[in-house]
């Protein structure tokens, strides 16, 4: 990471110079998160009405290179808020429209998560799973898509001592300024 190609906020946030942040008055970040190169926050939808923000990061994120944030559409034109909580990684190229991702979230790379989605705390999405529009994953799970036509989700307990495990290796990444994937159990 070169320091030239990044702005710290007072919180500790790093945004990289080639991050496209649209609507930055409706995106809030808590602080000590890592928004990468290449990274689309479109805060810039119109909302329903009683919204302020569009999207709404924890602390300690980690957003790697081409992830793209939007809120999801609600009704008509009106988009919903999208929540990402805290120590929540999000690999490379990683298309989030979800209502809602939890706590200690580790999505891999290339994940598409469909609009109105949940994503409870504590959960681990492998690299190149689909989440269908208004799927809910329960926490303490490990999820995979096949790699068949329609991606059937396949949905396995993770043990609660993960939480653990996921909420250091988030903030590994963001001392490395890297994306450090939490293996599965």
């Amino acid at each position: 990471m070169e320091l030239v190609d990044w702005i710290e906020t007072e919180s500790g946030n790093r945004i990289s110079k080639h991050a496209l942040i649209h609507g930055s008055d409706h995106i809030l970040i808590a602080g000590n998160t890592t928004i990468s190169a290449k990274v689309e926050l479109h805060g810039d939808k119109p909302l329903v009405q009683g919204s302020t923000n569009a999207i709404q990061l924890g602390k300690f994120c980690y957003l790697d290179e081409g992830v793209v944030i939007s809120p999801p559409l609600c009704t008509g034109s009106r988009h919903k808020i999208c929540k990402i909580g805290s120590y929540t990684m999000i690999g490379r190229g990683t298309i989030v429209e979800s209502a809602n991702v939890g706590n200690r979230v580790v999505i891999g790379p290339n994940c598409k998560l469909h609009k109105s989605s949940t994503i409870y705390d504590c959960v681990v999405i492998k690299p190149n799973t689909i989440v269908p529009e208004n799927y809910t994953i329960p926490p303490f799970s490990i999820v995979s898509s096949s790699k068949s036509p329609g991606g059937v989700l396949r949905v396995e307990h993770l043990p609660e001592s993960y939480k653990k495990v996921v909420e250091l290796n988030s903030k590994l990444s963001y001392i490395n300024s890297q994306f450090i994937p939490s293996d599965t159990p």
